[in-house]
């Protein structure tokens, strides 16, 4: 992952394996975000087919990604409401790996919040500048860094390891062979 996608700009799930597919998370920029589209809402069609038609998530995705331009519909479940459509077009996404929130004060203390929401190719790199940032701008008043990682769907395991060693002190460790 380079932290760049075509699609609209939302994270799939399932209930169960026949079930409806739920959405844990929102991605910001995409057209699920835009038509307002949230997380925990449920999909029970797509493009009119049922959600039980869909052997499984890699099933679904395939139908819901596509390229810039083309669209999608989904028949979305929200709790209390009335199953509604929504059409949603595809288009290039910028994923922001790394975001700087405003600091969080607790007991007195300072910390820097930083969501990771992907780790892709330049996680380590953009980390890297986001904390000299921080760090230049907020000189001897934090007294530590909070990390998030929610609704993070995964990636490059290597990514991580580097990340790690930007804050801990101990020799690098391989991922799993």
């Amino acid at each position: 992952g380079r932290g760049e996608l075509e699609g609209v700009g939302m994270q799939l799930g399932r209930i169960g394996k026949a079930g409806p597919f739920v959405i844990p998370g929102i991605i910001p920029g995409g057209s699920a975000e835009e038509l307002g589209i949230r997380p925990g809402d449920k999909i029970v069609k797509i493009n009119n087919q049922p959600a039980s038609a869909f052997k499984d998530i890699a099933d679904a995705v395939k139908t819901i990604k596509g390229p810039a331009g083309t669209q999608v519909t989904l028949h979305i479940l929200r709790d209390g409401e009335v199953e509604r459509a929504y059409t949603l077009t595809r288009r290039k996404i910028h994923i922001a790996q790394v975001v700087a929130e405003p600091l969080l004060k607790a007991n007195g203390k300072t910390f820097a919040l930083i969501r990771l929401s992907l780790f892709g190719d330049t996680l380590n790199s953009e980390l890297k500048l986001a904390v000299e940032k921080i760090l230049n701008e907020n000189r001897g008043k934090l007294q530590g860094f909070v990390f998030s990682v929610e609704n993070n769907p995964g990636g490059r395991v290597d990514q991580v390891i580097s990340a790690l060693d930007l804050f801990m002190d101990f020799p690098s460790v391989s991922p799993v062979l």
